[in-house]
Formats: C-alpha cells, structure tokens, sequence
C-alpha cells in the first residue's frame, strides 16, 4: 500500500485533534530520542578526547625511554656482534692442543723439580761442608800466593 494512503486511512479514522495529541507525541518522542542522542555524542566526544590526551601523555612519557632502550639495545648487539666474530675468528682447537702442551711440560717440570728435590735429599751435609772446609784449606796458600 502507499504511505500517502495510509495517511489518509489514519486521518480519516481519527479526528483533527486527535490527529494534533498524536503528532506532539510524536514530536516529543522524537524531541527525546534527539537529546539522549545528544548526550550519548557528547560522551563519545568526551571519551575520544580523554583517550587522545592519555593517548598523546603516554607518548610522550615513554617515547624518550623506547628510544633510550633501542639505544641500548643497538650497542649490546654490536657488543654482542664482536664477540661473536672474535669467537670465530679465535682457534680454538689451536689454544686447546697449546693448552694440552703446557700442561705436560709443567708436569715434566714438576717431576723434574721432584727429582731434584730427592737427590738434595739424598746429599749428606756434613760430608758437603767438610769438602767446602778441606777445599778452603787447600785454596787457602794460592790465595796468599796471588795476593
């Protein structure tokens, strides 16, 4: 059915005043809907601006300590990128075998240093100071003799 002829059903059922109450009700309910519409932009305008501002303080509190952060974090990954080339650039294999022989000449210097300590044991120091004594007795005229 056409609009315009169920308008016309409707004023034709119902009396001019009617027809008026109906309409301000109508507008007033209209009028309403409006300001709750109002309203509930407002508080989306509010809600958009407090977000922006939280928004725009959150960045600028923390966009110089990100940045200090990447900062920092650049000069650990090129610390991080030397110490890796040193590592492969060292001979490891090379510092081991050089470590291994190290370690054997100091247990052969420790058996030697063993060894040497046995046989200062094994000498008599009585017998060694009576050779020093008898070699002082003997050397004694030639050092009168050269003066």
């Amino acid at each position: 059915m056409n609009p315009t002829a169920e308008i016309r059903e409707i004023t034709a059922d119902m009396s001019e005043k009617e027809l008026l109450l109906q309409m301000a009700q109508d507008a007033r309910i209209t009028a309403q809907n409006s300001q709750k519409q109002l309203r509930l932009a407002r508080i989306r305008l509010v809600l958009l601006v407090l977000f922006l501002a939280a928004a725009l303080i959150f960045a600028a509190t923390w966009t110089p300590k990100i940045e200090a952060m990447l900062e920092k974090t650049d000069l650990l990954l090129n610390d991080l990128a030397q110490v890796t080339e040193q590592i492969e650039s060292a001979d490891i294999p090379g510092l081991m075998e050089s470590m291994d022989q190290l370690a054997e000449e100091g247990v052969l210097s420790l058996q030697s240093i063993r060894e040497a300590a046995e046989t200062l044991g094994d000498l008599n120091m009585e017998k060694l100071n009576q050779a020093i004594s008898d070699l002082q007795k003997a050397i004694s005229p030639l050092a009168r003799l050269f003066g």
